[in-house]
């Protein structure tokens, strides 16, 4: 069949499918982060666990006394036996419904009810659950006394529970009991948003551990306290005295002493480790386990500023650092026992060495460190004077002295090794602080190399399960500093593109199977590596490689400015369309230089571990192409620049003269055409050769360590996807927002740092409240209504004024534009109507003009809800942060474009910035923006999505930046043709539609003149009883423009200028006269409005470039600017250097941007102290016309629009997203942190029954009224039993297969794509349209087989066979995320394992596509066991898994007298579908 010859294309190593191997990774990661022990719902239940569960704490089943023995039983025969056990008692609700609500005075004194408490906290922090909201219910003992009452409340108990860990011998427990005892610290301090959990770790930070600092350290410290914090300190020190004295043992004496005894405890263990490296080993892997987890621990309390505050004295009075790198173990020669302690320790020492202020949090400047370091030499010298006269000359010596190296070497040489060890503790902590910047970023090449590729303790594996620390930076929810942020984001987007392009590289060299080939010769150098295979991405050099031009560093550096070579290449045994992909290569792109060598000891090993690959390969540097040239050393850049040069001066001549437009138009496409096609003869020569630039960093390490050599070793090039091949422009503009000074306006800074109690959001929402008091807030078009607003504020008392009063009477409100002025006060609301003061809106009224002639009103017409309009009105405030969560169907991009058209109703002169994550948003958000009263010319579209916009968004307008200087030149010449008419009718023969400057100065000359003079003539017409009459003649008569607007059909009628209609009375005359006047003004206005667009498009003839017109376009003319997240990133410096400004921004898709990608577009613009000139001057005079001359120098607004319960940012390495929380986006950081945000309560896309399937994840989620009053969701589906269904395939559908795997980690499944393939056929059949189906799938394997099968069998190639069309996609969960259609089929692939749908976010998206009808198709037996997805599949198997249709339905339904949803079934019109085979048939039977 074809889908078995499909499904065998795909398992073949071909290159045809290598743009699937990222995709492959993709399903292998996702598939390795479910973890290999999972369970399933049968094992589950039949476990000795559930069983016992289920007597003794489990809800459904009567609970027996609390029993301390059994607790104890379960901790040593389970829980520290494996982890599988503790995975048990989780999903048995151990801690919820026995642990904690036992969990009182009696119990807090055992020691394994505390431990299994720790445990269960750990499992469930490892499993990316809330692992601290148990804590917040809280019902220990019925007893009837007050105090135990109050002891039972959530926060007494979880003191309680904290103060019993405080008391916990660390001495008595086995390493793996201290290990889980840290994590559980570890996961409480990443989870201080929770006020139960900050409440209790701050103290263990706080300011009384100060009492065991040196005495010397202690005074020092305090100096630098508030005098009310040093009276407490100074109280508190003297009531531990009195304590210690006594002998007492009190827990304020326990919350001080616990992280000293931390730290002791950890270095006993620390030096312990070489011991037990020889005697016992599985106890110092144990061991070495904690030791890494207790660093990581020290890294997360020195990393922010609520814990490292007063915590940073004590750990350098202690020498933490000293002491932990003179310990044997980390001084022995064990490297790889070694190398996650070390890292560990490497990333301690970077934030010990942190300039920060410990108290205020301000990051000290350069100028700041340097000061205090010499401050630390002084002191330094004072110690030296006092404790070491042998060596006082140091005292006396200058600052310069002190810190060479080699001075004072010379001079402590002297001393003993005694007293030398005496002096190094004094040393360490007076060394000078290496900068940070200069240290991870400065200095380190942005292009991975062998070293770091290959190096699994830098880029672990994708199999990372959380049980171990990795040496890697954590995004946590808060930061020291803006450079503290970056430089996290740094280090992370570099080791994630190092294991992507570890992954291209491997799979590169694995399909070029290299080959040792040996020299008959006793000697090795004719021994050589050749290659049988070939790869789509990769060429052999043809000639090797040569650098160029090392060019001298600038001054204050020593690496070079820029070092230059030559790639030559040759595509001669490239396919034609593989050659156009190398031809393809630009400036800018990535290649990467690799030596391949093999030996006689790795002959041909080339398989998939890392370690084979790392012997093979021995040399990786990347380089960016900075220059092409063909094999006769000609720059083909230049010649394609001269080219744009003759296309730019060409459209510079058609502006001097509009009537030669066309033919210089074509004449110029014919000439390019020649030369592009000169061009690319050249370029198509099959000898190809790229200049690059090398990254001088990486040059300048290999310099110093002598391994220049390796440059001449490169045997083969390797090329990447250029979408995912950005990271080095990332990584760039990361490394220019270091030297950044203001990143984010000060109402904003500290929120985004993760400190919102300092500059909270709610001080901003109380300054708005106050602003309301005294304004109206303008709504624009939000509102349809009075009764509307009535609905929104139905709590609150209405008023109105007596505007709105009076046009209510008249029914004159049907297009209003309510504004609202607030009284919290009295709980009230003042409504009065506004008209705008954009042209646009004047055309709502005219009363004569044409309406084709006008441009076209378009309205809101969605009847928002309160939820809606609350986050309207919040995104709508200035200098305030708006959150927005959206969940499926709820509006979100509905609200983004009403936030949008009203800023820029009332703020004309702000510039609002668009951000998404995925081009599909971004051009759904400007299909509805175009909706709107915006007019167009305003609308800018940036990136690379442009083509997907122009080709399918339904206006069939191109918002590109081509398309927009398209626009305004095609304006130009409408209203220059207008104008042309317009001279015309007045008898002016002068060619004043020449250019927009001579029709400006016929209007000032010619036009306003003569309308004047009319208004004169007319005014000198006397007020008698016949003075209305005469005045309507003379206007009849002498009207100057009469001609242009009846020769060109601009008016309604022509009864304006009509001589024959009179009227009897004086009163008729006189309200004639009022409405002749207002129609003057009309047309008065339509004159004006031509001038004014040609003031406006005089620009573009004083251009001469396209770049001079986008950067005006850019800079002065758009007011709505849009642009996905990547082409920000791409995009900033550029940005930068022109003067980009902008006042809001509004992100969509917020939750699944990362965290660095939100921050970017923050930043695109520079700030106040930054603003250089721009390449079109931004401070420019206003105009006049509002286009972005008066753009304002301040973020006023930012809206972030997302659902945290959805799919997050995609990281492939799954070591980076669950230790780094690399996947973490700013939006879902901002909800953990409490930052107040409005979740919409509505959803309007899916049928009640299908909202069923994914409202239990969303708290008070319900349906609009539209989803249960409306036909067609009332309606079945026509053909179909039920709206949604679990239709059962297994092997025997696939072939007696099942899921198969014709490469590794590419899944498919044969039975359910053929299934799927039929069923369309059969809706089509029926009657469905294409369009209004989509095909999903979890796999890109299943997606690719879907694709293939659907072509063969609905778009055959023989005529004769039925031509079904296409669904409108086929695609992944994944990518089809915020998109919806009518009818989803879902494919969920997986016979084996269960795979993707456990993602409860992936199984939410699925579960929320589909309007009218979701059709999921897996095997039965396998996904009802699936314990995470047992809430949706409960509701799916109450429907029989056999496809049910009707045989007497066709779409679509016309009879009034339908099936409704919840009709009950005639079964004699039902039809039983069995399987695949007996739908196909059944669609055969019928073609």
């Amino acid at each position: 069949m074809v889908g078995n010859n499909k499904s065998n294309k795909h398992g073949t190593d071909n290159e045809e499918n290598d743009d699937n191997r990222k995709k492959q990774k993709l399903d292998n990661n996702s598939n390795n982060s479910v973890s290999s022990n999972k369970l399933t719902l049968s094992e589950v239940l039949s476990d000795e666990i559930t069983k016992l569960s289920k007597q003794q704490w489990l809800k459904e089943v009567n609970t027996k006394t609390f029993d301390s023995n059994l607790v104890e039983k379960i901790y040593k025969d389970e829980m520290l036996k494996s982890d599988q056990r503790v995975q048990l008692l989780e999903l048995s609700h151990y801690l919820e419904n026995y642990l904690w609500p036992n969990f009182n005075k009696t119990t807090s004194t055992n020691k394994y009810h505390i431990m299994s408490i720790l445990m269960m906290v750990n499992e469930k922090s490892k499993e990316g659950l809330n692992s601290f909201q148990t804590f917040h219910s809280k019902s220990s003992s019925s007893s009837d006394d007050n105090s135990e009452q109050e002891e039972s409340s959530p926060s007494s108990s979880f003191k309680n529970l904290f103060e019993s860990l405080l008391q916990i011998d660390l001495s008595e427990l086995t390493d793996i009991e201290k290990c889980n005892f840290i994590k559980f610290f570890i996961n409480a301090f990443q989870n201080v948003e929770d006020v139960l959990v900050r409440n209790e770790c701050l103290k263990i930070v706080s300011y009384p551990i100060w009492l065991h600092l040196s005495s010397g350290r202690f005074q020092q410290e305090s100096q630098s306290l508030s005098e009310p914090l040093e009276k407490k300190l100074r109280l508190f020190k003297k009531k531990i005295e009195k304590l210690s004295n006594n002998n007492s043992n009190s827990i304020e004496i326990k919350y001080s002493n616990f992280l000293l005894d931390l730290m002791k405890q950890f270095i006993e263990s620390l030096n312990n480790l070489e011991r037990l490296k020889s005697s016992n080993f599985t106890q110092f892997k144990e061991s070495l386990n904690y030791c890494e987890r207790f660093l990581e621990f020290m890294i997360d309390l020195m990393t922010q500023i609520t814990t490292r505050r007063f915590f940073f004295a004590l750990f350098d009075d202690f020498h933490f650092i000293l002491k932990t790198s003179q310990s044997e173990f980390l001084k022995s020669n064990d490297d790889k026992s070694k190398s996650v302690l070390e890292g560990l320790l490497g990333i301690l020492k970077v934030y010990y060495n942190f300039d920060i202020d410990n108290f205020t949090g301000e990051e000290l400047t350069k100028d700041q460190a340097t000061g205090i370091h010499y401050q630390n030499i002084q002191e330094l010298q004072k110690i030296v004077f006092k404790n070491f006269p042998e060596i006082k000359e140091i005292a006396l010596r200058n600052v310069s002295f002190v810190e060479s190296k080699s001075d004072l070497l010379n001079i402590i040489s002297t001393l003993s090794q005694e007293r030398l060890n005496e002096l190094s503790l004094v040393l360490m902590k007076y060394k000078k602080k290496e900068s940070v910047i200069e240290q991870s970023i400065n200095r380190v090449s942005l292009y991975p190399t062998e070293k770091l590729l290959w190096n699994e303790t830098a880029i672990p594996n994708t199999n990372y399960n959380n049980e171990k620390a990795l040496p890697l930076p954590k995004l946590n929810l808060q930061f020291l500093s803006f450079n503290d942020y970056l430089m996290r984001n740094f280090v992370l987007i570099r080791l994630e593109s190092a294991y992507e392009i570890r992954e291209d590289i491997q799979d590169s060299v694995k399909r070029l199977s290299p080959k040792f080939i040996q020299s008959n010769t006793n000697t090795t150098n004719n021994n050589k590596t050749t290659f049988t295979g070939w790869s789509r991405m990769s060429l052999q050099l043809s000639t090797p490689f040569k650098i160029i031009n090392v060019q001298p560093p600038i001054i204050g550096e020593i690496k070079p400015k820029q070092v230059i070579g030559v790639v030559n290449i040759s595509t001669s045994s490239c396919k034609p369309h593989i050659r156009d992909e190398w031809n393809s290569i630009k400036e800018h792109d990535i290649l990467f230089l690799i030596t391949i060598q093999l030996n006689n000891n790795n002959t041909n090993n080339t398989n998939t571990n890392n370690n084979n690959f790392s012997d093979i390969v021995k040399h990786v540097r990347g380089c960016e192409v900075i220059e092409i040239i063909d094999n006769n050393n000609n720059n083909l850049n230049n010649n394609n620049n001269n080219n744009n040069n003759n296309n730019n001066n060409n459209n510079n001549n058609n502006n001097n003269n509009n009537n030669n437009n066309n033919n210089n138009n074509n004449n110029n496409k014919n000439s390019n055409n020649k030369n592009n096609n000169n061009n690319n003869n050249n370029y198509n020569n099959y000898s190809k050769a790229f200049k690059v630039s090398l990254d001088t960093n990486q040059y300048q390490e290999d310099l110093e360590s002598s391994s220049l050599k390796l440059y001449d070793t490169f045997n083969i090039v390797v090329r990447r996807n250029p979408k995912e091949n950005n990271f080095k422009a990332v990584l760039d503009t990361i490394t220019s927002l270091f030297n950044c000074k203001d990143y984010l306006p000060d109402w904003f800074s500290s929120i985004f740092l993760g400190y919102p109690s300092s500059n909270n959001n709610s001080n901003n929402n109380n300054e708005g409240e106050e602003k309301k008091e005294n304004e109206f807030i303008l709504f624009n078009d939000t509102f349809l209504n009075l009764n509307h607003i009535n609905k929104v504020y139905n709590d609150k008392t209405i008023e109105i004024t007596d505007k709105l009063k009076e046009e209510q009477e008249n029914n004159n409100n049907n297009n209003n534009n309510f504004k609202i002025k607030f009284n919290n006060e009295n709980n009230s609301i003042l409504v009065d109507t506004y008209n705008n003061n954009n042209d646009n809106n004047n055309n709502n009224n005219n009363i004569i003009i044409k309406k084709e002639n006008l441009e076209e009103i378009k309205r809101n017409k969605i009847e928002f809800t309160s939820k809606q309009i609350e986050a309207i009105s919040s995104g709508m405030k200035r200098d305030n942060l708006t959150l927005i969560v959206g969940p499926p169907g709820t509006g979100k991009t509905d609200i983004a474009v009403q936030i949008i058209s009203n800023i820029y109703h009332s703020s004309p002169n702000e510039r609002t910035l668009i951000i998404t994550h995925s081009n599909q948003a971004l051009n759904q958000l400007f299909e509805k923006i175009y909706r709107l009263d915006i007019n167009e010319r305003y609308l800018l579209r940036l990136g690379h999505g442009q083509k997907q916009l122009s080709s399918t968004n339904s206006t069939q307008k191109d918002f590109t930046k081509t398309g927009r200087i398209d626009f305004w030149l095609d304006l130009r010449l409408k209203k220059l043709d207008q104008v042309d008419k317009l001279a015309k009718s007045i008898s002016v023969t002068d060619d004043v539609s020449y250019t927009c400057d001579t029709a400006l100065h016929f209007f000032s000359y010619h036009i306003l003149s003569r309308f004047e003079k009319f208004q004169y003539d007319l005014s000198l017409l006397q007020d008698d009883d016949d003075g209305d009459e005469k005045k309507i003649k003379f206007i009849k008569e002498n009207y100057p423009f009469k001609k242009f607007f009846i020769e060109n059909s601009i008016l309604k009628n022509d009864k304006l200028f009509d001589t024959t209609t009179t009227t009897t009375s004086v009163d008729n005359h006189h309200q004639s006269l009022l409405n002749i006047k207002k129609n003057l003004i009309e047309l008065w206005n339509y004159i004006k409005e031509i001038f004014k667009e040609l003031e406006e498009c005089k620009v573009f003839e004083l251009l001469k470039s396209p770049n001079d017109r986008y950067n005006y376009l850019l800079l002065k003319q758009s007011k709505i600017v849009a642009m996905t997240c990547t082409h920000a990133a791409l995009k900033r410096n550029e940005l930068l250097r022109l003067g980009f400004k902008f006042d809001n921004l509004l992100m969509e898709e917020s939750a699944q941007i990362s965290d660095i990608e939100s921050f970017i577009p923050l930043q695109l613009q520079l700030n106040s102290n930054e603003i250089g000139d721009a390449i079109i001057g931004v401070d420019g005079d206003d105009n006049g016309n509002g286009n972005g001359n008066n753009i304002s120098r301040g973020l006023k607004r930012v809206i972030l629009i997302g659902d945290h319960n959805q799919l997050p940012p995609i990281v492939q390495n799954q070591s980076l997203a669950k230790y780094s929380h690399f996947d973490q986006s700013l939006f879902t950081r901002l909800i953990r942190l409490e930052i107040p945000h409005i979740t919409l309560d509505r959803q309007g896309r899916s049928r009640p029954s299908i909202s069923e399937l994914f409202s239990w994840k969303y708290k008070g989620l319900q349906d609009l009224p539209l989803v249960k009053e409306q036909l067609q969701f009332k309606l079945a589906n026509p053909g179909l039993a039920y709206d949604y269904q679990l239709i059962n395939v297994d092997e025997s559908d696939g072939y007696g297969v099942g899921e198969s795997e014709p490469t590794p980690y590419f899944y498919q499944n044969l039975g359910e794509a053929e299934y799927i393939v039929a069923m369309f056929q059969y809706l089509i059949a029926i009657g469905y349209p294409s369009e209004k189906i989509t095909v999903l799938t979890t796999y890109n394997g299943q997606k690719n087989l879907l694709r293939d099968v659907f072509k063969a069998k609905c778009t055959p190639q023989d005529p004769k066979k039925t031509q079904y069309g296409l669904p409108l996609k086929i695609t992944t969960i994944d990518k089809y995320q915020g998109q919806q259609n009518d009818i989803i089929l879902l494919s969920l692939v997986r016979t084996k394992q269960y795979g993707h749908i456990r993602d409860v976010r992936r199984l939410i998206v699925a579960m929320s596509r589909a309007r009218l009808g979701l059709y999921i198709f897996c095997k039965k037996q396998f996904f009802q066991n699936c314990y995470e997805t047992s809430m949706v599949f409960s509701k799916l198997l109450k429907r029989p898994d056999k496809l049910i249709i009707i045989k007497s339905e066709q779409y679509p339904i016309t009879s009034e007298n339908a099936r409704q949803i919840n009709s009950k079934l005639d079964e004699n019109d039902c039809f039983e579908i069995q399987n695949s085979f007996h739908m196909k048939s059944l669609v055969e039977s019928n073609e």
